[in-house]
C-alpha cells in the first residue's frame, strides 16, 4: 500500500463536506481493556471489554459551514448524535456516530479555531 498524504482527508456529516477542517484523529479505536489476573501472578492477564472510539476534528472557524461546522455545534448544544464520516482519502472513510462536546479558541495573534471532540455511540466501520 502506498503512503497517504493528509491533504486529502475531510470530513462529512449527510454527504456534505466541511469547509476550512485542518485535521481529524481517532483515538482509542477498540476495546476498553480491565484487568483479569489472579492475586501473586507476575504478567498481567486482560479481559476486553466494550469497544469504543472518541477523538477530534479541528477547524478554522467557518460562519459558512452550515453544513459540518454548524451542525456539529448543534449537536453539542443539543446532546445529540451525528454520524461522522472521517476520510483519509477522497473514497476511505470511517463512519462513526457519536456524541460530540465542542471547544473555541480566540487568539489576538492566530485565526479562531474549534474543535469538536467526540465519543462514539455506536458501530464504528471502515469503508
Amino acid at each position: 500500500m502506498a503512503a497517504m498524504h493528509g491533504k486529502d482527508g475531510n470530513v462529512k456529516i449527510g454527504g456534505s463536506a466541511g469547509a476550512s477542517i485542518t485535521a481529524w484523529r481517532i483515538d482509542n479505536l477498540g476495546p476498553a481493556l480491565f484487568d483479569a489476573s489472579p492475586l501473586q501472578d507476575t504478567w498481567q492477564t486482560l479481559q476486553a471489554g466494550l469497544r469504543s472510539a472518541s477523538g477530534s476534528i479541528t477547524c478554522n472557524f467557518d460562519t459558512s459551514d452550515a453544513s459540518v461546522q454548524e451542525a456539529l455545534r448543534a449537536d453539542a448544544v443539543g446532546g445529540t448524535t451525528a454520524t461522522l464520516q472521517l476520510y483519509v482519502n477522497g473514497s476511505n472513510y470511517f463512519s462513526i456516530p457519536a456524541y460530540i462536546t465542542m471547544t473555541s479558541e480566540v487568539s489576538k495573534n492566530n485565526i479562531v479555531t474549534r474543535t469538536y471532540n467526540f465519543r462514539s455511540s455506536g458501530t464504528v466501520s471502515w469503508n
